[in-house]
């Protein structure tokens, strides 16, 4: 890496979650990373919650906690990936990073990538808890938070999914560790750790997913398991999304769509 590359990448590390036994998402991965105008990367060991004994899974894990937050139990695919995450955010503040760019092993990389993450360190290098996710966002606030090139724009993401590229700073790491000592939400349960931490969204995302997210191996961090009946499901998502969005929150373009292109 030359100098100038070194300095827009300074206190900037990104962390690979990746099943040790995944080889070959695994080499993808650093096929990626070993190009140019990106930052350095450490592949972290991911948490394969499925084979992890029951006392472990206790250790990390707060079924009380999970039935209060996420109104259900977590499966145990579910709590290794929250694991594998959480081990993300330890590193960042072990290592004294100013931030950590962290990738599931499905991350697609573009030519932009660099660009958009090193305009982000100085937006991450604050004493405010900051996540900036690079990833898609379906759905996001229409008035911009900041202006970062000619094309990207930070904006509130108001729909998530997923949690395979973001970007994490030594205070959000801290706050949400602190906040929750065990898990007890999904590893992609933005509007939660928006209590503890500003969540923010690059618009248009930075990083993509290979087709390989529609079939995790650490548990579906993205894929929640459905809760309460079908009928309620349907209702919810009919009453919401064919009328109140429909008729007031589009008209008034509160809020915007971003198609997933990549």
């Amino acid at each position: 890496m030359s100098q100038p590359e070194a300095a827009a990448f300074a206190g900037i590390h990104a962390f690979v979650i990746n099943l040790a036994s995944a080889t070959e998402r695994r080499r993808l991965m650093t096929a990626q990373l070993d190009q140019p105008h990106l930052p350095t990367y450490t592949l972290l060991d991911a948490v394969d919650g499925r084979v992890l004994p029951a006392a472990a899974l206790a250790q990390g894990y707060d079924e009380a906690a999970a039935r209060r937050d996420a109104h259900r139990s977590l499966s145990a695919g579910e709590i290794g990936c929250a694991l594998s995450h959480r081990a993300a955010w330890q590193a960042v503040l072990d290592r004294g990073l100013t931030a950590g760019l962290v990738l599931e092993d499905d991350a697609v990389l573009g030519s932009e990538s660099g660009d958009v993450i090193a305009r982000l360190k100085p937006l991450l290098d604050v004493a405010e808890p900051r996540v900036v996710l690079v990833q898609h966002v379906p759905r996001y606030r229409g008035l911009p938070v900041a202006k970062l090139s000619r094309l990207h724009r930070l904006y509130r993401p108001w729909k998530t999914r997923g949690a395979h590229a973001y970007l994490i700073n030594r205070a959000a790491a801290q706050a949400l560790l602190q906040a929750m000592p065990r898990v007890s939400v999904v590893a992609d349960d933005w509007p939660h750790f928006a209590r503890w931490v500003e969540v923010l969204a690059v618009v248009p995302y930075g990083i993509g997913r290979s087709p390989a997210s529609h079939d995790s191996q650490i548990g579906p961090a993205g894929r929640r398991e459905a809760g309460g009946s079908a009928l309620g499901r349907w209702l919810h998502k009919r009453l919401y999304e064919k009328f109140l969005f429909q008729l007031v929150v589009r008209p008034l373009r509160l809020i915007r769509a971003q198609a997933e292109t990549w």
